[in-house]
């Protein structure tokens, strides 16, 4: 799903100790391509959804995939002992770690394996088959059937069902194999198997990956759906549209709006500190220094200084800026919508405390004549002790729920919680609200949006997105119990505190640092985070060790500035700017533009298919301009141009349906 983690690889002068080293990079590697991001949802469908379902895990396994050569180590191809023996026997190597091999990792004749995957569809678990002797990927034999050459009456032996598998799901061994986990797995609509094969041409013929996957029920397995792509380095290639390609348009107007503090990926009004494996998807301002050691793709500003340092790493350099991982300096010189990628320097945001959000004028909770959360809060929304808070969704048509302290209600109409003390949340959120502490929020498990965050700019939008608000005159605190009971958090929220915002080491225990995204404990934020006393960016580290999640992925959600914030959420007071408003329905309601989806629904009909107009062109409605950006979704056998790419990074540059399936 995603890149957390960096590779340092060093070259060696002996080429023994090289494979020594690939020996164990590969059991870091290999289990990034273990799971396929694109799942079906069904266990009983039609031969169409079938093959819609399985064209799907085939294209996603393949990105993924691809995912895992990226972290492969490409400099050592250079400055080997044996120029001419050493390059070979490392591609064997990255086939081998893909592909599966038999007993030698090293074998030339890696590039030709293959490796079965299998996904259940009631119990949402992977498989791989596995030598489970030798703890690694195991290629299909030539003797060996695949699933799409076997019937359901035919005998299991000598057929992939009976071979050894892992869970990948809990990354343990199984003790039986497919064929023993269900024994009608080939006739109840319930297991779906992938196969792969990833092929590498070297520099000097043409520097190439060649990716297939083959997925198909094993129920139906005459309906086999197989997509084959290559990836480059640098490349041009011709979009051809195919028929079955689709187009969402994202229609924009351009507005002024005061400046929020959930405009960033990260606020802090002090110095922050971006550890070696954090990646951050968004804009990042800070009132002091930012010491920039992981990943920011977006730009980041500093009133003094941002480095590269990483403080979890020595204050090594390792910090990477924009799309391609670029240094810190390429980031000073290089602009993204007239921003640096690296800002000294910056003017200072005006820090105004959440409290006036909070309680308004006065502490003292005045519903008649206040603004604050907690003057606008109603019964049983405001709470005058603590409270726990989980949020769910349900029936049918969905809707949001809130239990506060045990008791259930639906959302409050206007979108605000309020509490005198502490708060402990967690939930799945569908709607907008916004709960206020006057004294501490800590999380307590997973904050997910019903209609997932847009962590992409082209991400298509929706109607109504969901929000939740989170707003501490303390702290936003992520307890250590719930690091306990979840190692795997994700968070979708706009966060401000007053206080700090992370973990407090004091109470958390020493773990040994993982890196492998596999088995690491890993922090996902999907919105927007901004402390005004100081930043406990969920990791401490020492010699090794770590308080916190080990790998941690920061994503602003888009939907933040092109659409709106929670109820009530703070701005900066501190200026008013030009911005994108992506055109949904409860941003235009917003803005004023519209009062009713009726009135919505007639400007989106005024709004016809931008195609026919010069780029950069707008559509006027009501003395309002409106202008459009397109996001393709290719049909399944559209070749994808990516564009002219350069760097470190493969990129593919080509994808087909076709009608071959990958076989040993």
């Amino acid at each position: 799903m995603r890149q957390l983690h960096y590779f340092s690889w060093k070259q060696r002068k002996g080429f023994a100790l090289l494979l020594v080293m690939f020996i164990a990079f590969a059991s870091l590697v290999l289990l990034t391509t273990l799971l396929a991001s694109v799942v079906p949802r069904r266990a009983s469908v039609s031969g169409e959804a079938q093959a819609d379902r399985a064209l799907a895990l085939a294209d996603g396994k393949i990105d993924l995939i691809m995912n895992t050569i990226n972290t492969l180590p490409q400099n050592v191809l250079n400055d080997l002992v044996d120029p001419n023996d050493g390059p070979p026997l490392i591609i064997a190597g990255w086939e081998g770690m893909l592909n599966g091999y038999e007993s030698d990792p090293y074998s030339l004749d890696n590039g030709s394996n293959v490796a079965t995957y299998f996904y259940r569809v009631s119990s949402n678990t992977w498989y791989v088959v596995w030598n489970t002797v030798d703890n690694h990927l195991l290629r299909i034999p030539p003797t060996t059937k695949l699933g799409y050459e076997v019937g359901p009456t035919d005998g299991t032996s000598g057929t992939v069902l009976a071979m050894s598998v892992k869970n990948l799901n809990t990354d343990g061994f199984e003790a039986l194999p497919i064929i023993g986990i269900d024994p009608n797995c080939r006739t109840d609509n319930d297991w779906f198997e992938v196969d792969t094969n990833a092929v590498y041409n070297p520099p000097g013929t043409s520097d190439v990956w060649t990716i297939t996957a083959s997925a198909y029920l094993l129920s139906r397995t005459g309906i086999v759906k197989t997509v084959e792509a290559k990836a480059n380095r640098s490349f041009r290639v011709t979009r051809i549209e195919d028929p079955s390609s689709s187009f969402i348009y994202n229609w924009f107007t351009k507005t002024s709006r005061s400046m929020f503090f959930s405009d960033f990926v990260f606020l802090d009004n002090f110095d922050v500190n971006f550890g070696r494996y954090s990646t951050t998807y968004g804009y990042i301002h800070a009132n002091g220094t930012v010491n920039m050691g992981g990943w920011a793709v977006y730009p980041v500003k500093s009133t003094e200084q941002v480095t590269d340092y990483a403080v979890d790493d020595n204050n090594r350099s390792d910090g990477r800026f924009g799309p391609a991982h670029s240094s810190l300096t390429w980031a000073q010189s290089h602009t993204l919508n007239g921003d640096r990628y690296a800002q000294n320097n910056a003017g200072a945001i005006a820090w105004l405390k959440v409290d006036a959000a909070l309680t308004g004028a006065t502490v003292i909770r005045k519903p008649a004549s206040e603004t604050g959360m907690q003057d606008k809060a109603v019964e049983p929304y405001y709470v005058t002790g603590n409270a726990t808070i989980v949020f769910s969704v349900e029936g049918s048509p969905s809707t949001g729920k809130v239990t506060i302290n045990g008791n259930k209600f639906d959302l409050p109409s206007n979108g605000i919680i309020y509490v005198e003390g502490n708060v402990t949340v967690k939930g799945s959120v569908l709607g907008r609200c916004t709960v206020g502490s006057h004294g501490d929020i800590a999380i307590a498990g997973d904050i997910l949006y019903n209609t997932p965050p847009r962590t992409t700019e082209t991400d298509p939008s929706t109607s109504n997105p969901d929000f939740l608000g989170l707003v501490a005159n303390g702290n936003i605190e992520i307890p250590y119990s719930t690091y306990q009971a979840d190692k795997h958090l994700i968070i979708d929220s706009a966060m401000v505190a007053d206080g700090w915002l992370g973990t407090d080491p004091g109470d958390w225990s020493w773990h040994n640092l993982d890196t492998n995204p596999s088995t690491a404990p890993t922090l996902v934020v999907r919105g927007s985070m901004a402390a005004g006393d100081g930043s406990h960016l969920f990791a401490t580290t020492s010699n090794g060790q770590i308080k916190g999640y080990d790998l941690r992925q920061y994503n602003f959600d888009w939907n933040l500035k092109q659409v709106g914030v929670p109820a009530l959420f703070p701005t900066t007071g501190y200026s008013t700017a030009a911005a994108e408003t992506i055109v949904s329905y409860q941003s235009m309601k917003d803005l004023g533009i519209v009062s009713s989806e009726a009135e919505y629904a007639a400007l989106l009909a005024q709004l016809t298919n931008p195609s026919s107009h010069p780029d950069g062109s707008a559509l006027s409605v009501n003395g309002r301009a409106y202008y459009a950006e397109v996001t393709t979704v290719p049909g399944p056998s559209t070749w994808e141009d990516t564009g002219f790419v350069t760097g470190d990074m493969y990129r593919i540059g080509w994808k087909e349906q076709i009608g071959e399936p990958v076989a040993p």
